[in-house]
């Protein structure tokens, strides 16, 4: 992952030669961990009427750049496309200063996100050169002077000159490390107070119940606040839903609810809507924390605790399983927040019980034909098998059809256990075919409005806001059937 920052320099003659030279070197791969920035090399020499030129290049997965900068000795001004920074009469020409001693550490997303960092840095370089020369101008002179004479040290003076280096490296540092402060740490974007709002909702799917109720819920409340909602379905597809969220920023929305179909791909689309301003939050699904923070990155995620869903299915089935063993584990979409951790809750949780034995775990996409030819294949590999695991109810009902296909009874010879809570999969724990289910709630609408308007108000916002589950099984499922989305 190159990056790196030169500049060279027009030469009026050799008592007038400025040379600034910035060396950076980014080390490791996109994995989000902390990166070093290092070997700072500042090779400073005050000049006059003499005009330097810089370019700079990134490369990075998602952004291309390369910039050319003009820097201008004689005039004092920072602009969007070029660097000014005045410079007193020439002080020496001599040998490159060390690099420095340390480096300089930077989250790899604040990097990639601020490149005018580095733009920064040559005017913190030269301003330093700028106010040292002026401090040390006089005796500097003389003992280069004394050096070149008699080819002597200057003393006294060759101390001074070792003062300047010193303070210009500590000038030098200590804005650097400032400078890294603020890109690290920058904060998230405002959203200014005003009666209604234009928002977007970039939608994963609409091909399940789920999410059918989702949306109805997101924008029955947007129209009850008098918002403007922006909605686009990404049709299962996250290159089409990265595509969505940009044009929602071409479209100049103030706010984006996203529910990322996975965890990495969507990254681009989350700072990209932070790069320009735009604030994001998270709706039922989450984006890989290594990559990009709450709080940071976007302002929070509302969704269920999945963790804690697949947690709170093992547990019933530990108590419930009346010696059945034999777990297929449907999973949903792969690389997805809750695929990975509905099978993290339930998983290590029958692990810790004991007694059990998942013999086939596969995806289902989250998808109902999808779950019912996997289940189908995997009851075929697995005839001993008496439990299956979905991590939806779609793929739960589909391995509901594969079951009976199979010539078994649902319920009695095949625990099915599924989250969701749909209407159709609580009537199918009342008629005895699935044991119990875990609500997944899908009803965003009120709690994603609410927390916008939190936000909006400079309130306090939690990294996670989580959204109530209920839990249905043969005990309450006639009683909330009605509740059921």
């Amino acid at each position: 992952m190159p990056s790196r920052l030169t500049t060279g320099c027009g030469l009026v003659d050799i008592s007038s030669t400025i040379k600034a030279i910035v060396s950076f070197s980014i080390a490791g791969a996109w994995s989000g961990s902390w990166r070093v920035l290092g070997n700072l090399y500042p090779i400073l020499r005050a000049a006059s009427r003499t005009r330097v030129r810089a370019s700079a290049e990134m490369r990075a997965p998602d952004i291309s750049l390369s910039t050319r900068e003009t820097l201008d000795c004689e005039t004092p001004a920072i602009r969007a496309t070029s660097v000014m920074v005045g410079l007193p009469p020439p002080a020496s020409f001599g040998d490159p200063l060390p690099p420095l001693p340390f480096p300089i550490l930077l989250p790899y997303p604040a990097l990639r996100r601020r490149i005018q960092f580095v733009h920064v840095l040559i005017t913190l370089a030269l301003t330093a050169n700028n106010i040292s020369a002026r401090f040390f101008r006089v005796k500097h002179k003389l003992a280069h002077s004394r050096w070149r004479n008699t080819g002597k040290p200057g003393g006294k003076n060759t101390m001074n000159r070792i003062s300047r280096r010193a303070f210009m490296l500590a000038a030098t540092a200590a804005g650097a490390i400032a400078v890294a402060g603020t890109v690290a740490f920058a904060e998230l974007p405002k959203l200014a107070q005003k009666e209604t709002y234009k928002v977007g909702f970039a939608q994963t799917e609409s091909n399940n119940p789920w999410r059918i109720a989702q949306t109805n819920s997101m924008k029955a409340e947007a129209e009850k606040l008098g918002h403007q909602l922006v909605y686009t379905d990404a049709a299962g597809s996250a290159a089409k839903q990265v595509a969505d969220v940009n044009s929602m920023i071409a479209q100049g929305v103030d706010l984006i609810f996203l529910a990322p179909r996975e965890e990495k791909p969507l990254i681009p689309a989350v700072m990209a809507a932070k790069k320009a301003g735009i604030p994001v939050i998270l709706l039922d699904r989450s984006v890989d924390p290594s990559l990009a923070k709450a709080g940071e990155d976007y302002v929070t995620f509302i969704g269920s605790d999945f963790i804690e869903e697949g947690k709170r299915i093992a547990e019933w089935l530990i108590k419930n399983a009346n010696g059945k063993s034999k777990i297929i584990e449907l999973e949903g979409t792969t690389g997805s927040s809750p695929a990975n951790d509905r099978k993290k809750g339930f998983d290590e949780t029958i692990k810790a019980a004991g007694g059990f034995e998942i013999v086939a775990s596969q995806s289902g996409d989250f998808a109902r034909d999808k779950g019912r030819q996997v289940a189908e294949a995997l009851l075929q590999a697995h005839p001993d098998a008496d439990i299956v695991y979905a991590h939806n109810d779609e793929m739960a009902i589909g391995a509901i059809a594969a079951i009976e296909a199979a010539g078994k009874v649902p319920g009695k010879d095949v625990l099915v256990l599924s989250i969701d809570g749909g209407k159709e999969a609580v009537q199918a724990v009342i008629d005895g075919k699935i044991a119990a289910v875990v609500e997944c709630n899908p009803r965003f609408g009120p709690k994603a409005f609410e927390t916008m308007l939190r936000y909006v108000k400079g309130e306090k916002i939690d990294p996670l806001v989580i959204n109530e589950d209920k839990f249905y099984d043969s005990t309450n499922a006639a009683a909330e059937l009605a509740n059921a989305y």
